[in-house]
């Protein structure tokens, strides 16, 4: 039994919950249908080599001491199996096959605060593995609420601006007595737009994270800018209208891409995806990769992150990197941040 514990982004990481894509056995057991051909070779490879790029990361966890807990290896795959026949045998959409890419949107650990929103692991699986009582968002009146809104900062909470103010009151009762909490401007995913490193440097994404919050939150702080956006990584700065000038981020408005294509019909690609694989697909234009880091501790942390300056900038101010492959980060709208969940930090 895991007795979760995590109060920021930077105490020795204990225990780790990484996502999983479809396995490519079972993807291809899904995909065992005509009207799939358009899709199979690309979705295969994407299983395939996000196989490879995520048991890297389990792989460089364990090295450093990490525990890594991963769905295909629990229960899930069952109850994955249950879903797939479903598809198969009554004609239900590939979409409703349960994803668990991201388990960052199903969990948020804060102390021994645990809340649960349409969990990567079923409600049994977290009874019979977290000694925690877990407070789950859809016996609430917070269902719409998105838990990587909420950033963990020893004893205080930074809360984003897509968590309205009657949600906020409600959310304030869940957290201990003694918890500060500041509301900003920070659109979206706030783990999105900044990593904490370790006590005293911080990075984010100016566009997104004003100077006013930044103030207010990270007084006295290091702050390191970055400039990087997720398909524009050879720009720096994003530019006011993308110039998306592969055939499948055009296609697509820039929402997703796969790395790698050369097919000839990407329309039929793109039709096919946004018909019956939109869960798997997000807006990777919008999204900081290099922001998108997982600390180990508070002198080594990972990312997925392309941009060599700010991994120079941060290795100056006494930090190490270490970046691995995610090769598909843009089909899935996911970072190394949003695809763990860190259940256990040593607090010591």
């Amino acid at each position: 039994m895991i007795t979760a514990y995590s109060k920021n982004g930077w105490d020795p990481l204990n225990v780790v919950i990484l996502g999983d894509f479809i396995p490519p056995d079972l993807l291809k057991q899904c995909l065992d249908y005509s009207k799939y051909d358009p899709v199979k070779p690309w979705l295969m490879k994407i299983a395939q080599e996000t196989e490879e790029d995520l048991n890297n990361i389990q792989h460089i966890l364990e090295q450093h001491g990490v525990q890594v807990i991963r769905p295909f290896n629990s229960e899930f795959r069952a109850e994955f199996e249950k879903a797939m026949w479903e598809i198969q045998y009554r004609n239900k959409p590939f979409d409703s096959l349960p994803i668990p890419i991201s388990p960052r949107n199903d969990l948020l650990v804060y102390k021994d605060i645990v809340i649960g929103d349409r969990p990567t692991f079923s409600r049994k699986w977290i009874k019979d593995n977290l000694t925690n009582e877990v407070i789950y968002l859809h016996d609430t009146p917070l269902s719409q609420v998105h838990l990587p809104c909420i950033f963990r900062l020893n004893d205080t909470l930074i809360i984003g601006d897509e968590i309205t103010d009657s949600e906020y009151e409600l959310l304030l009762p869940l957290f201990p007595a003694d918890t500060k909490f500041i509301k900003t401007s920070i659109p979206g995913h706030v783990d999105a737009r900044m990593a904490t490193l370790k006590e005293g440097l911080v990075i984010y994404a100016r566009k997104d994270v004003s100077i006013e919050d930044l103030e207010e939150t990270y007084p006295g702080w290091t702050k390191v800018y970055c400039k990087t956006y997720g398909f524009n990584v050879e720009h720096c700065e994003r530019p006011d209208v993308p110039d998306f000038t592969n055939a499948i981020t055009s296609l697509t408005d820039g929402r997703w891409n796969i790395e790698g294509y050369d097919g000839t019909d990407p329309a039929e690609l793109v039709d096919m995806i946004d018909r019956e694989f939109t869960k798997y697909t997000g807006k990777a234009y919008e999204t900081h990769f290099d922001v998108n880091i997982l600390t180990i501790n508070p002198e080594t942390s990972m990312t997925v992150g392309t941009d060599k300056d700010l991994i120079q900038r941060i290795e100056q101010n006494g930090h190490k990197m270490i970046t691995v492959p995610f090769r598909h980060r843009w089909f899935f709208d996911q970072g190394l941040h949003c695809v763990t969940c860190d259940l256990v930090r040593n607090h010591g």
